[in-house]
């Protein structure tokens, strides 16, 4: 089976943008800190925490700009009865940690996204139904909604590819931390 010269170079473009689109892409203020041969300075402002997930203003200065942004910060307890001990001040329990920034440009995309996300999650629709929001850096906070299930499932994903439930309380109270720290930043 041979390809046509033009099929052969659509399927090349196929795969090029697949590879562009899958990517890893990071956030305005992490490239800040990845500078090389230049001083930065980073500064954190917590602003709190709504059960696992912790936010905090940060910072990006160098010579010629500042840059300003949120950390978020999930910590996950992972109970390991089966660990090896290898000293006395084993701990079974310990944090499993993910964070990611988002820039402050991206901060009213998402505040919006959360609060129509909200108000579809006041009625459930008939069919399969999702909803997701993904950042710069590929932070995605979502839900999921299954006739079968009969109830919708709120969820946040981090680049690692991990989906963790959340409460919508949770996502209520994250979407005014954000707002929150949008307010700070402008300040």
């Amino acid at each position: 089976m041979f390809f046509s010269a033009a099929r052969f170079y659509s399927l090349l473009l196929i795969i090029f943008a697949h590879t562009i689109l899958s990517a890893q892409t990071i956030s305005n203020i992490e490239t800040c800190w990845a500078q090389k041969q230049i001083l930065t300075q980073k500064q954190t402002v917590k602003l709190g925490k709504t059960r696992n997930l912790y936010l905090s203003t940060v910072y990006c200065k160098d010579d010629n700009k500042t840059l300003g942004g949120v950390e978020i910060e999930y910590k996950l307890l992972i109970n390991n009865q089966n660990r090896f001990a290898h000293d006395d001040n084993f701990n079974p329990n310990y944090y499993e940690t993910r964070l990611v920034y988002l820039d402050a440009d991206e901060l009213e995309a998402m505040i919006f996204a959360l609060q129509k996300l909200q108000n579809s999650l006041n009625s459930p629709p008939q069919d399969s139904t999702e909803w997701q929001y993904t950042s710069r850096a590929g932070f995605k906070i979502g839900a999921a909604y299954l006739p079968t299930w009969q109830k919708w499932t709120v969820y946040i994903e981090f680049p690692d590819k991990k989906k963790n439930k959340i409460s919508r309380k949770t996502l209520l109270e994250f979407a005014q931390l954000l707002q929150q720290a949008q307010n700070h930043l402008k300040a």
